[in-house]
């Protein structure tokens, strides 16, 4: 059973971590302080230099007890094979699973190759150092969950695909929670990602009664201080979602389900907060979840 899952960005942790929610408590925190159910940790190296990520992964890895899987981006952007294998050193793994696959939103592995939205990224050794399983349906992340599960000398390694499959392993998922319908509500696009600012325009052109749009993370923090209280706030973007939780003084969340495939609810501090990766969903995600907020959609 999967006792902590290590992100290396917010958003990553909750979109992972969230297709647990439905059976356990989980906490998506900063640290390593314990906590009941699953415990979802942010270590915020995606932008880090490979060395440094390795060490602190390192050190949070020290005394880690339960099962323990590394979310990585499904495009394998920051230091990836220094982190897998630090992590794989400091628990004494054997070796590193590696799954990387997202068939959902179009990230699949095929004869050793990354694929995104059908467009070949190269080959995944190439690309991090080591190979990955090829996954290329829920199914085929469902047989590498299945032989992680049954060889404890294996670490896995993958995306939310990945981490939906380690649910998967106790049976059906149980109907994700729904939020409370909210009155007001801060958009927050920091994600300079092609597919956020798109979404962004979406939204502006249709801005529901009730929203605020901010399209950069500096615009966000600052609007957050003159919100009515209540003010549900969702985040597009790991940077922007972590910027907001340090200017609300949040710690730790607590990962209740999804709006959308990806689009994450969680709750802190009296607060709901809504986060979103800038390179995913359709174009009118960030309207289709504000609408579901306020109880429209």
């Amino acid at each position: 059973m999967i006792r902590w899952l290590i992100a290396d960005d917010l958003t990553g942790a909750a979109d992972a971590s969230v297709h647990f929610a439905s059976r356990r408590e989980v906490t998506l925190a900063f640290d390593r302080r314990a906590a009941e159910g699953l415990v979802a940790i942010d270590t915020e190296t995606r932008t880090m230099p490979a060395a440094e990520a390795a060490r602190l992964v390192t050190e949070l890895a020290q005394g880690l007890d339960g099962g323990v899987f590394k979310k990585v981006d499904s495009t394998l952007r920051g230091p990836v094979a220094a982190e897998l294998e630090a992590l794989r050193v400091a628990l004494g793994r054997r070796a590193v699973l590696l799954a990387p696959a997202l068939p959902a939103q179009g990230r699949t592995v095929v004869g050793g190759r990354l694929l995104v939205d059908g467009k070949d990224r190269g080959p995944v050794r190439d690309l991090v150092g080591i190979d990955a399983a090829d996954a290329s349906t829920d199914a085929d992340l469902d047989r590498v969950a299945a032989t992680c599960a049954a060889d404890p000398t294996l670490l896995p390694a993958g995306s939310a695909g990945l981490a939906a499959a380690f649910s998967r392993l106790g049976g059906r998922p149980q109907p994700a929670a729904a939020p409370p319908r909210v009155e007001a509500l801060l958009v927050v696009v920091g994600s300079p990602h092609p597919v956020a600012r798109g979404q962004a325009r979406l939204l502006e052109a249709q801005l529901p009664a009730g929203v605020e749009l901010r399209d950069s993370t500096q615009a966000g923090r600052r609007a957050l201080h003159r919100l009515p209280a209540g003010t549900a706030v969702l985040a597009t973007g790991g940077d922007t979602a972590r910027a907001i939780c340090a200017e609300l003084g949040i710690e730790s969340l607590h990962v209740r389900g999804e709006l959308l495939p990806g689009v994450v609810w969680m709750e802190a501090e009296g607060r709901i907060l809504v986060t979103k990766s800038g390179g995913f969903g359709a174009p009118d995600a960030l309207l289709l979840a504000s609408l579901k907020l306020l109880g429209d959609g």
